[in-house]
């Protein structure tokens, strides 16, 4: 038996008959479907990197994100993938956000465990 591994398709065949297997994965962060909502407080003076992020997300121009973040901060919502790529490009911007509700994944989209310690 040979393994194979096509996208999210893994398995074994044989090679001399073809017979085999295949099943399929999805790890955790995609199977998730809560929404989540991440809040960027105001900022004063924004980097150019953060507005041109925000004009990115926002689907705006470069004033907009501007006047935007200077203001009123952004909120922004989705499911779990769509917040972990936001929340990469924060940390990357060394910006200041909060997710609610907790967002149980680690910066690689990882599970991490969320519940109170036996010491807390």
């Amino acid at each position: 038996m040979v393994d194979f591994q096509i996208d999210r398709s893994c398995g074994m065949e044989c090679p001399k008959c073809g017979w085999g297997w295949a099943t399929t994965y999805w790890s955790p962060i995609e199977r998730d479907e809560t929404v989540y909502s991440i809040s960027i407080p105001s900022i004063s003076n924004p980097t150019l990197n953060i507005i041109r992020f925000i004009a990115e997300v926002l689907s705006c121009n470069f004033i907009v994100a501007n006047k935007k973040i200077k203001t009123s901060g952004i909120q922004l919502s989705g499911q779990a993938e769509k917040i972990q790529k936001i929340r990469k490009s924060l940390i990357e911007l060394n910006a200041n956000f909060v997710i609610s509700p907790d967002f149980p994944y680690d910066i690689n989209g990882n599970s991490i465990d969320l519940s109170p310690s036996e010491n807390e």
